[in-house]
């Protein structure tokens, strides 16, 4: 019993540990990383008192009911009096082979975590259909962390004449619910490569400024964005215009 005493004290201290290493986190996936430790500890130290509550009761003598008694016992009281007579299960048959906390401990969380997601509607004034790849960064700015985002797609303008395959890269400032806007919302912006147009040649390097919200939905977070931007070619005159983005995009992790 003093072995699981000194342990439980022991993983309190890892989780005091881990408690302060979480206020310090800047990044969100630091702070999940975090957060999945201290509740496989937590679950780990539920474990153990609940051992030691069980092996500390005392064991009674339950006296059993003479012949007499029992005849005159209802069936419900019969019911109680057999399952009273029935010793306390141990921890292990409680919990199976595989618990909950078996799977946390073997769990280990990815290395390298990002978003995956898609977006459509107006980019630069084109009709847009865009993939994406975002990442958080280790930089904090006040209340905003910040994301790296990659996207890539086709565009076509509202004449149908001229198509572009873009490649963009941009960075974002994220804010929590009740700065700028009651939900969650960021600003941003970067520049983009057409990497083919008419003719399939390159064309030439332009940028883009927006604000998006995002809320949890389906499994992951919806989004939508407004801004302007330009995509140009180099040799014919640029694709200007508004973005008016909807997408939806879910977590996904490596290593």
């Amino acid at each position: 019993m003093p072995v699981l005493k000194k342990k439980v004290v022991k993983i309190e201290k890892e989780i005091k540990r881990l408690n302060q290493s979480l206020k310090r986190a800047r990044t969100k996936a630091k702070r999940a990383q975090l957060q999945d430790l201290i509740d496989g500890h937590e679950a780990r130290v539920r474990k153990i008192n609940m051992e030691i509550a069980i092996a500390t009761q005392p064991k009674e003598e339950l006296a059993l009911p003479t012949p007499e008694a029992v005849s005159q016992m209802t069936d419900e009281e019969k019911m109680l009096a057999d399952l009273d007579n029935k010793p306390l299960p141990q921890v292990d048959a409680i919990l199976p082979e595989k618990t909950a906390l078996t799977i946390i401990k073997e769990k280990k969380p990815a290395r390298f975590k990002f978003d995956l997601g898609f977006s459509f509607g107006l980019y630069c004034g084109a009709n847009s259909f865009l993939p994406e790849l975002r990442f958080g960064l280790p930089y904090v700015f006040g209340p905003a962390t910040t994301t790296m985002r990659i996207v890539g797609g086709y565009a076509q303008g509202k004449d149908l004449s001229k198509r572009y395959v873009p490649l963009a890269f941009d960075f974002m400032l994220n804010y929590p619910p009740g700065w700028l806007s009651g939900v969650e919302n960021y600003v941003g912006g970067g520049l983009n490569y057409v990497l083919l147009t008419n003719g399939r040649v390159p064309g030439t390097i332009g940028a883009e400024l927006f604000y998006g919200v995002e809320s949890k939905g389906l499994g992951g977070k919806l989004f939508g964005e407004l801004g302007y931007g330009a995509l140009r070619t180099g040799f014919s005159p640029s694709q200007k215009g508004v973005t008016v983005m909807v997408g939806y995009r879910q977590a996904r992790g490596l290593f």
